[in-house]
């Protein structure tokens, strides 16, 4: 399953266009498909995190993100 970004989806800049699109759902059991879930995970990621290149980087100020925000 490919993932497609806002920004492809339409030619506006708006600020979900570093979200990933997903379907509508219409069932508890397709809100649990990685391809569901996984999406809306990213999508509520700050955009700072998202932007950040160095993958080191990124996944330790990732776990500082959930660590912060789950305690």
């Amino acid at each position: 399953h490919n993932f497609l970004f806002h920004s492809a989806v339409h030619p506006y800049n708006t600020r979900q266009a570093s979200n990933i699109s997903t379907d509508r759902i219409n069932t508890v059991f397709a809100e649990r498909r990685f391809s569901y879930s996984a999406p809306n995970y990213y999508n509520k990621v700050p955009a700072e995190l998202k932007q950040i290149s160095n993958y080191k980087t990124f996944k330790f100020k990732l776990k500082q993100h959930f660590q912060n925000t789950l305690h």
